[in-house]
């Protein structure tokens, strides 16, 4: 069944009815190539033999709802796999005390 675009237009106005235009991709990613990357010190050998010989770090941001936010930051040592930390401001420093 073929229907023409004006007809469609009219249908969707009838209705109360208005098409959604999607937002331009945005890059988040800081592409700062001038910094020196961190030497692979792991080399993807991600257990340790010990307690506190390899620790790794990383942040995640959760959207949730329309405009709030919330960031998990985890320290981790490989050994006993023990670590994290929630916060809802990006530079909170971690920590394990609580």
């Amino acid at each position: 069944m073929r229907v023409s675009l004006k007809r469609v237009i009219r249908l969707m106005q009838e209705e109360g009815l208005r098409a959604r235009i999607r937002k331009p991709f945005k890059w988040t990613t800081m592409n700062d190539y001038d910094q020196p990357v961190a030497a692979n010190l792991l080399e993807r050998q991600f257990t340790a033999a010990a307690p506190n010989r390899r620790w790794v770090g990383d942040t995640t941001e959760f959207v949730i709802g329309e405009s709030g936010k919330l960031y998990l930051g985890a320290i981790l040592d490989l050994f006993s796999r023990v670590g994290g930390r929630l916060g809802r401001q990006r530079r909170e420093r971690p920590s394990f005390d609580d």
